[in-house]
């Protein structure tokens, strides 16, 4: 079967949905919102059976319906009240992967190309949205954030941060990412993807430039996770060492060229005050705090939707990465019946070990991505819904689509 150019849209709308949409939210009321790349997710499935570009995926189907099945028992089994639109948001994000493309029409390739094709753009324009701040004003460069009707802004997020204290510039968030530390996280899985695929060193060097302009340290974990190991193996030494050798070079500079928050930022793991202790370490104390102490909740968790009410009664910096949450919410049982769906996509999966470990760090650790769209929409682009190539089969069984 030749490579088919809507089994291909379905695709590149999830890359879409989670790089130029990722802030556009439908308002369904006063207080609440849905993400319009939520949406677009479901459609494309929808699509995709339709059409019988897709087909079930049979072991994912079970591992979907065990995790639902699971983190829906839990919550009948706990005494007190949870929130079923967070069980409810939980079950509908992670359909889509019960299904994938049909064998032949489309492939990873063309996935990671789109992508790359849009992480450009972006990066060019995060670049000229930092720049443009000393010409036209804060105001116009992040004219979604500030003069765009906020009613169709994802709600809850930190769009507009300043580079530091009292600083009248803000970090860039590439004016469609919706948190310059999104923006970030997505420079480093693109940085990635260009050194493992493409390999253009002045690709490569417009992801680092527009990823200072971010002034976030979450990137930079997924490029410390990733960079050496891939150099290591690949037996790039010399390189290697460079990078090393260009690290502790950039420490030492960084206070002498403007940059002195940026590196600053090793040190916030050691206080409690700073999002570097809050998005890496509270977590840990949460769980000393609020779950260990009975068996209940060890097993069963605290109940869906309480994580936020959880970061209301702590007297430390807060954030909620994604295993966590699963680990709160619904203890050691949910996490027991919800990471095998998952595990199991990326385990199949033979899209390169680099880009899944960078995609692993971004969805596991560095956000609460589990009922955002953001990362779910390149997980399903880049691994769940196409095969390989277009001459590999998959090895999975199917139902017909």
């Amino acid at each position: 079967m030749l490579s088919d150019s809507l089994a291909k849209w379905l695709l590149y709308s999830q890359i879409i949905a989670a790089t130029f949409l990722q802030k556009i939210a439908i308002p369904l009321g006063q207080h609440t919102q849905v993400f319009l790349a939520l949406v677009i997710m479901l459609g494309a499935a929808g699509i995709g059976i339709v059409s019988q570009r897709m087909e079930i995926r049979t072991t994912r189907l079970a591992l979907y319906l065990l995790m639902a099945g699971g983190v829906t028992l839990i919550q009948l089994l706990r005494a007190s009240e949870f929130s079923a639109t967070s069980l409810l948001l939980l079950l509908v994000i992670h359909l889509p992967y019960a299904v994938g493309l049909k064998n032949g029409i489309t492939c990873t390739e063309d996935a990671l190309a789109f992508f790359r094709k849009i992480m450009v753009i972006i990066a060019l324009v995060g670049l000229a949205q930092f720049a443009l701040q000393f010409i036209i004003g804060r105001q116009y460069a992040f004219f979604l954030d500030t003069l765009f009707p906020q009613e169709w802004i994802a709600s809850g997020f930190n769009q507009l941060i300043p580079t530091h204290y009292n600083s009248a510039l803000c970090k860039s968030n590439g004016f469609f990412m919706l948190e310059p530390s999104i923006f970030s996280q997505f420079l480093a899985l693109s940085l990635i993807i260009e050194m493992v695929c493409f390999k253009n060193p002045k690709v490569i060097a417009l992801y680092l430039a527009a990823l200072l302009t971010t002034f976030s340290g979450t990137g930079l974990v997924i490029l410390a996770a990733v960079v050496p190991a891939y150099l290591l193996f690949q037996r790039k030494y010399t390189l290697l060492a460079g990078v090393g050798v260009a690290f502790i070079a950039f420490l030492w500079i960084a206070p002498y060229v403007g940059l002195a928050d940026y590196a600053g930022r090793v040190n916030e793991f050691t206080k409690t005050t700073t999002s570097g202790y809050a998005r890496f370490l509270s977590i840990f104390s949460t769980i000393r705090d609020f779950v260990l102490p009975h068996t209940d909740t060890l097993l069963l968790g605290l109940g869906a939707g309480s994580f936020r009410d959880v970061g209301q009664h702590v007297s430390y910096a807060w954030h909620a990465p994604t295993w966590g949450k699963i680990f709160v919410e619904y203890g050691l049982i949910g996490a027991l019946v919800y990471f095998p769906l998952l595990m199991y996509v990326f385990f199949t999966s033979q899209q390169s070990p680099y880009i899944k470990v960078a995609l692993g760090i971004q969805f596991l650790f560095l956000a609460e991505y589990a009922l955002n769209p953001t990362v779910h929409n390149l997980l399903l682009a880049l691994l769940a819904w196409p095969v390989a190539s277009i001459s590999k089969q998959s090895q999975e069984n199917v139902l017909p689509g």
